[in-house]
């Protein structure tokens, strides 16, 4: 150690990270259903015609399936040393990643970015550390969807831009992201 450079820049290790939706992501839906459910019972008690009360349970149902993007300090995405976390799945080791691929698509003035995170196996079989969640809860909105062995994560509604989330998901297994495709959408 008395001879090493004092000058040298080494990065430092990567840092685990853990991020929720944006604040607003889901603002319109879960309260909307809120409103749409009190117009409906509004409605009811207005007009006297019980098909009104309709609207209440699609109302509540729209509201609580949203819910999860109003719902502060939940981990929705995750990497550390161990592996990639998926909320409602758990941690899944870094052996178990086959590939990543990080894809832009541009609609006009809006950019939407998704993660596709192809396993080796079945997620269920690989992952190391579930994450204990009541049953409701599944039946709710999450950042993640399954294709097969492929994990597809929604980027653009989550707290962080990206392109940067990206970076800082790999930083732990930077070999893995195989592929950035930027896909344009042209409109009629």
């Amino acid at each position: 150690m008395a001879n090493a450079d004092p000058f040298t820049t080494a990065p430092p290790p990567p840092r685990s990270l853990g991020v929720n939706y944006l604040p607003g992501s889901g603002d319109m839906m879960a309260y909307g259903g809120l409103v749409l459910a009190a117009l409906g019972v509004l409605a009811f008690f207005v007009q006297g015609h019980p098909v009104f009360l309709i609207m209440v349970p699609v109302g509540l149902t729209v509201s609580a399936y949203f819910y999860p993007l109003i719902e502060k300090g939940v981990v929705r995405l995750g990497a550390d040393q161990r592996g990639l976390f998926f909320e409602r799945l758990g941690i899944i080791p870094w052996a178990a990643v086959k590939n990543v691929r990080h894809e832009q698509r541009a609609l006009r003035s809006l950019r939407l970015h998704t993660l596709h995170v192809e396993l080796r196996a079945a997620p269920e079989t690989v992952v190391i550390e579930h994450d204990p969640v009541p049953f409701w809860k599944m039946l709710m909105a999450k950042a993640w969807k399954r294709n097969g062995n492929t994990i597809l994560v929604d980027l653009h509604p989550l707290a962080k831009d990206p392109v940067n989330l990206v970076d800082r998901l790999l930083a732990f297994r930077p070999d893995l992201l195989k592929e950035v495709r930027d896909v344009r959408v042209e409109l009629g």
